[in-house]
């Protein structure tokens, strides 16, 4: 069964009316999709399934991890490593129980238990937002403030390898790095990372290596971007940014997703924007590319991952979809390649 909008949610202090999952971004550095597979964490079926490159339609999952030797409960924002690896992080069964992050290896399928477990990453707080690996294994996952919590917006890195109850080897926190409920991640392929700031309707960037209350090398927004509470975020191999974002009016939730050049800064206005009424259908809750610039968008409330066009712009219909009892999906949150 799926639960209605967790605090983990980006989107969490708006989402008035609106069930809703999680945040998505996947990692563009490194390519952990280099095989094309497409990869979703279903927060409704605690499970993940895996399917083949260009499956659309009731297409069945190659592999679907799932079962009590995994630790999959919740499972929320996912991503790849340069081997293959899948680093899935797990919401918990109750609103009072530890977030997890679990590692499997890239052959995983079944009742398979993880090669690695990080317990307690987000001390049952529920706010874990996206999550990305470098080309070094070092894992970055995004918390942020909500409600009453006395520690601030973060992101976290964690050591390649990380196991057991470790910490962090740095953060980014502080007055000065622009962080505001930090929600998706991404990295680029210099190893910039990307992070959606719902708070203040924002996408801050930076350096690689970046660490303390360090000040961002780059900002955009603006009335010019188009971004509005924004989410989740995505990179493609160019260097596109993705970003889905929502608007509440009279507790009806809207989307759209704005698309950014590689060099975008500032004010900058954006290069597409996907919105209207087939974009809003099902509850938009993860965003990929795949090598030929096609966007992947998850819906939760239909259990449908939505295929755009490249540099779909408009109240556009999708090309295509992998949907159906066949596929597996219950309520899909993350996705990534």
């Amino acid at each position: 069964m799926m639960r209605a909008l967790d605090t983990c949610s980006p989107f969490g202090g708006l989402m008035v009316a609106v069930v809703m999952a999680a945040c998505s971004s996947g990692p563009t550095a490194p390519v952990g999709g280099a095989s094309g597979a497409l990869y979703v964490a279903n927060e409704g079926g605690r499970s993940i399934t895996v399917y083949a490159p260009g499956a659309t339609g009731n297409a069945p999952p190659l592999r679907t991890i799932a079962g009590g030797n995994t630790g999959l409960t919740f499972p929320n924002s996912i991503a790849r490593d340069t081997a293959g690896r899948l680093y899935v992080v797990n919401l918990g069964a109750s609103g009072i129980s530890p977030e997890t992050l679990t590692v499997y290896a890239d052959s995983a399928t079944g009742n398979a238990a993880p090669v690695r477990t990080i317990p307690g990453i987000d001390a049952g707080r529920h706010n874990t937002g996206g999550l990305a690996v470098d080309a070094a294994g070092r894992l970055y996952i995004a918390t942020h403030r909500f409600g009453g919590d006395t520690i601030g917006d973060t992101i976290k890195v964690f050591a390649a390898n990380a196991s057991g109850n470790a910490a962090p080897l740095y953060t980014i926190a502080g007055s000065n790095t622009g962080l505001n409920a930090p929600g998706g991640i991404a990295l680029d392929a210099a190893g910039r990372l990307y992070v959606a700031n719902e708070g203040s309707s924002t996408v801050t960037i930076y350096a690689p290596g970046a660490s303390g209350n360090i000040a961002p090398i780059g900002t955009i927004a603006g009335s010019s971007t188009g971004l509005n509470s924004p989410g989740y975020i995505a990179l493609d191999r160019f260097g596109q940014l993705y970003v889905l974002n929502i608007v509440i009016i009279s507790n009806q939730a809207y989307y759209h997703i704005t698309t950014f050049s590689a060099a975008a800064t500032g004010d900058a206005a954006p290069i597409a924007t996907l919105a209207g009424g087939n974009l809003d259908i099902g509850v938009p809750s993860g965003l990929a590319v795949d090598g030929a610039g096609r966007l992947y968008v998850a819906k939760s409330g239909t259990s449908t991952i939505a295929i755009y066009a490249p540099r779909a712009s408009g109240n556009v219909a999708p090309v295509d979809s992998i949907a159906g009892p066949g596929t597996g999906l219950s309520g899909p949150v993350y996705i990534t390649f």
